[in-house]
């Protein structure tokens, strides 16, 4: 990224995301959050504990009775939806991600995710969920812009799941509430911003290209995918693509490559009433024979998803994938990366 923010965001939040993740990938986009909130003219952080806004987020996730609703079964947790810290992340990443580097539009400046037309394009499906939940702490604390808290609130939602401590930086201003998203206005942005999950390699670096990051920034970015679940009534697809949903681990990378992916052609479990799973309706995705089987989806067709498959899928060459992101670790919630082990999405043997 040309931008002097971007290159503040890399060289302060990434290197720290990276180490912590294992490709951990949610903190680059809350890195570029930080950065872009350096161009906020209106600074609106007086009157506002932040260090107060933080405990009653990190409340909100531990409420029980706070839903993510869904028309899934998501095994009965928090209404269907999943549990509530990774849609945080989720906001909290949608809002940085329709970044451009090229003119400086779109970001996390103005709060406007939480405008029509904004949150109704389709890869942000849901969102008016996460923002419904932090409306009360939006009231209590009125000195707080919206941008700001959307963005504290997806820094808060890493930590409370076992991630490292993210630092937050606040100073955003809220756009006001537009009756029409004028065209000149560069904090509302198209709907074309944000990555699509049935789509390829060439359309990830499209989009995280022009947010300023590289190819191995990407494959952080990825690890995103270790919290939370896809939804039918979101992106189309369904499930989770590891154990522990609410979990802040590496293991997005490493169930990528050592388990064996195939092609979902069912869904629902059998049962004393219906002794056949479904077929499933919705978009080419793979499962791993699993109990609890993650799930991930790419836009091929290739009937298996193994190491050889994905290299070829994401347009890398043959030493490509280097056990960078997959590492272990002895720490109890894995924030420290002790035997670096892979890249992916790459198009060097060595990064």
């Amino acid at each position: 990224g040309g931008l002097p923010t971007m290159v503040f965001a890399r060289r302060l939040l990434l290197p720290r995301a990276v180490a912590a993740f294992g490709g951990g990938a949610a903190l680059a986009s809350f890195a570029a959050s930080g950065a872009l909130a350096s161009r906020t003219a209106e600074c609106k952080t007086e009157g506002t504990p932040w260090s107060k806004v933080k405990e009653d987020l990190a409340a909100l996730y531990e409420d029980e009775d706070a839903l993510n609703p869904s028309v899934d079964a998501a095994d009965g947790a928090k209404g269907g939806g999943g549990y509530v810290a990774p849609m945080m992340v989720r906001l909290a990443w949608h809002s940085a991600g329709s970044f451009s580097a090229k003119d400086g539009s779109g970001g996390t400046e103005g709060g406007t995710i939480r405008f029509e037309p904004e949150i109704n394009h389709g890869g942000n499906a849901g969102l008016c969920h996460a923002l419904k939940l932090l409306e009360p702490i939006k009231s209590k604390y009125p000195a707080a812009s919206w941008a700001d808290l959307i963005v504290c609130a997806g820094a808060v939602a890493i930590e409370s799941m076992g991630g490292p401590v993210i630092g937050f930086r606040p100073g955003r201003s809220d756009a006001p509430k537009p009756n029409v998203a004028p065209a000149s206005d560069k904090r509302f942005t198209p709907d074309d911003r944000l990555p699509d999950g049935a789509l390829g390699a060439a359309h990830l670096r499209d989009v995280f290209y022009r947010m300023g990051f590289d190819d191995r920034e990407i494959v952080a970015l990825s690890g995103a995918h270790a919290v939370g679940r896809c939804h039918t009534d979101r992106s189309g697809f369904w499930g989770p693509w590891k154990y522990g949903e609410n979990a802040f681990s590496n293991e997005y990378y490493t169930f990528l490559l050592e388990k064996t992916w195939t092609p979902k052609t069912t869904h629902g479990a059998p049962s004393a009433h219906c002794p056949v799973a479904g077929s499933w309706k919705g978009p080419m995705q793979y499962e791993a024979p699993m109990s609890r089987a993650p799930r991930l989806h790419f836009g091929c067709t290739s009937p298996r998803l193994t190491s050889a498959a994905l290299r070829m899928h994401l347009g890398c060459t043959s030493n490509a994938l280097r056990m960078h992101f997959a590492c272990t670790s002895d720490a109890p919630r894995m924030q420290h990366l002790l035997a670096p082990r892979m890249h992916l999405g790459c198009t060097s043997t060595a990064l």
